[in-house]
């Protein structure tokens, strides 16, 4: 029901000028606001800690930082090769770099069985390295290895689109006004002889070119009426009766 109502509600939006226009009006600065909210999506390191290495079933990595209660993942689609078991269990965690606005809630099951569930944020860089600090082996994704500041998120594409439609909505509503597309209107007929048993004729649509047509047919008073007699001229013909009778 709802989305019949709304389906309806656009129809008839959509059938009326002033529906038009404003809506049109309201999807460009609708995309415009969409378009302007393009940034730079900024990468940020994670803090210092005691992490556990956690591999879960669906090939994810997860770094959880027992302190804060963090999830930080690694997904193998975004890294062209990935640190091994060996190298994660014989070197530390030097440091994590992650994307700030990839964060998502997800449930993790451990290995004992027991579950947990928080906040993740996908891993861009890790760098593993010895005891002392030696010999860094850094894994980065292909994001990171563009550019290591941060990925610029643009959201034009997405603002153009409402843009071009909006703009479509108003000269569509343009090229109908200047087209002089109007509604139909009524006009009564005369006035019917009253006769018993008859109904009344039914009211006319006659378009709004015709009313003002008929608005302005005035007929020309020069002209003579027509009676649908021929009067001759008592002027034209002087009288041919007997002659009068002189005194």
């Amino acid at each position: 029901m709802a989305w019949s109502r709304l389906i309806t509600g656009a129809i008839y939006t959509l059938s009326k000028p002033l529906g038009r226009f404003f809506l049109g009006i309201i999807l460009i600065i609708l995309g415009v606001v969409i378009g302007l909210s393009s940034h730079m999506d900024t990468y940020q390191k994670a803090p210092d800690g005691t992490y556990k290495i956690i591999w879960l079933k669906s090939g994810k990595l997860d770094l959880y930082l027992k302190e804060t209660g963090q999830h930080y993942l690694i997904y193998p689609e975004d890294f062209a090769s990935m640190p091994d078991k060996d190298q994660l269990h014989s070197l530390s965690l030097s440091s994590i770099t992650y994307d700030s606005e990839s964060e998502k809630q997800i449930d993790v099951q451990h290995p004992d069985g027991s579950t947990d569930s928080g906040n993740s944020f996908r891993i861009e860089e890790l760098t593993l390295s010895n005891a002392n600090g030696d010999h860094p082996i850094t894994f980065a994704s292909t994001e990171f290895q563009q550019d290591p500041n941060g990925v610029y998120r643009n959201s034009w594409p997405i603002g153009v689109i409402f843009v071009v439609f909006g703009a479509f909505l108003l000269l569509l509503t343009l090229f109908l006004s200047l087209r002089g597309i109007q509604p139909l209107r009524f006009r009564k007929p005369a006035a019917p002889v009253n006769t018993p048993g008859q109904p009344l004729p039914a009211y006319q649509l006659i378009p709004a070119q015709q009313l003002e047509a008929d608005a302005y047919s005035v007929p020309d008073s020069t002209q003579p009426a027509s009676t649908g007699t021929s009067q001759a001229n008592p002027y034209e013909n002087p009288y041919s009766g007997p002659e009068q009778l002189q005194r």
